[in-house]
């Protein structure tokens, strides 16, 4: 028998607390999943820039992301837990969020400045050259202010790498607050690129995860 040290019973406890994952599949779920990702991505430092409007930028935030999450659904995956407190939007290797960008692009110009938009434009042009032609692709993950540092998040995502690991697949996200980075190296994540947005002083960062060989 394995001795147990204090950290490691810390996070046995831990991952017992945890809520289970499930799948978001229903009009009525994805309404509360949007609801937790305004509020997750409120102060993210690209959507400060992007809706520069303090006071729209909520509403510019729900926009996007019912188009998102509605992707999500018809195209991917959202992955949740039963509070919809915490939200996760994957696809597939090989398969795309968007099969029709026009829905985000309308809400884009609504909401954004034009020049801001080709600038936001060419860096998501930019970081395309870094996604993995067949990875499975971490959109976004938001955890409810109130809930961040609690586990939440990291038990979202460890179900989904552990079925990638399980497949042999690679993930890979795009980043835009330096101070999440931590958080997906922790989970195996590792900086490909850093994407320059104009002057703004901001940057999207691509991070790009190998499968573990422990699950193979």
């Amino acid at each position: 028998m394995r001795a147990v040290t204090p950290s490691a019973d810390r996070e046995r406890r831990t991952a017992r607390r945890l809520p289970r994952t499930e799948l978001c599949t229903s009009a009525e779920s994805n309404a509360r999943v949007i609801d937790t990702l305004v509020e997750a991505f409120a102060e993210d430092p690209l959507y400060q820039w992007l809706f520069n409007s303090a006071y729209t930028r909520r509403r510019a935030l729900r926009d996007n992301f019912t188009v998102v999450a509605e992707a999500g659904i018809a195209n991917g995956d959202i992955d949740t837990t039963a509070h919809r407190d915490a939200a996760a939007i994957w696809t597939p290797p090989g398969a795309a969020l968007f099969g029709d960008s026009t829905p985000m692009r309308t809400v884009l110009s609504r909401w954004v400045l034009a020049d801001r938009l080709a600038v936001a434009s060419r860096a998501m042009t930019d970081c395309a050259r870094h996604q993995p032609a067949e990875a499975a692709v971490l959109h976004l993950i938001g955890v409810r202010p109130q809930h961040v540092g609690t586990g939440i998040g990291s038990g979202l995502l460890r179900p989904r790498l552990a079925a990638l690991d399980r497949n042999g697949s690679t993930a890979y996200l795009e980043s835009s607050n330096p101070r999440n980075h931590s958080f997906y190296l922790r989970h195996g994540f590792r900086a490909v690129a850093d994407i320059r947005l104009g002057d703004s002083g901001l940057f999207v960062t691509c991070m790009v995860r190998q499968p573990s060989r422990s699950a193979t």
